[in-house]
């Protein structure tokens, strides 16, 4: 599965001034730094947690062998074929495209969109779906999110300046 972010989102889920607090850091020299460093972080989370922060629009491009292994695995199990989003928090799909003969068609009817899976209604040689993820705004990301990003960005502050100990490999080793 590939997937294309089509609209980005429009903030990021911390402000710079959020930041600098967090940080205690009072003045703006380091801004451009504490920007780059926020966006690697909410990039890091967003990967790690599969979950977009701030409400984007994506493309997913699934391909029919994808297709025919959630078809295979559903039949072992008894149950309807379904598709894993890359993200957790799916809002709502915007448009769904099946590929026959290598020409694209819309089919909304292709699939349903449950418990944050793509159930598949019909089989289909191959999909792409227009889907949105991600909370609404900065104020909806949950807590736990943002002291993640903030503490990211510690980290990385901390590898910078050497202040995280690195473990003594001699310790206790007699040669």
């Amino acid at each position: 599965m590939t997937n294309i972010v089509l609209v980005p989102p429009s903030e990021l889920p911390l402000s710079l001034d959020e930041v600098k607090t967090y940080l205690r850091i009072g003045t703006d020299g380091d801004d451009n730094m504490l920007l780059l460093l926020l966006k690697a972080a909410v990039e890091l989370v967003e990967a790690r947690s599969a979950t977009a922060l701030i409400t984007r629009k994506l493309r997913q491009n699934i391909s029919a062998k994808e297709i025919e292994r959630a078809v295979y695995l559903a039949g072992q199990s008894g149950q309807k074929p379904y598709l894993r989003p890359d993200y957790r928090n799916v809002t709502a799909i915007e448009a769904v495209r099946n590929s026959i003969n290598g020409i694209m068609t819309t089919a909304n009817d292709l699939i349903d969109l449950q418990d944050n899976l793509f159930y598949l209604n019909r089989y289909s040689e191959g999909l792409e779906i227009d889907y949105f993820a991600g909370f609404s705004d900065a104020a909806s990301v949950p807590d736990t999110y943002k002291l993640e990003i903030l503490e990211e960005i510690n980290r990385a502050i901390q590898t910078r300046d050497g202040d995280i100990q690195k473990p003594n490999l001699n310790n206790g080793v007699r040669l």
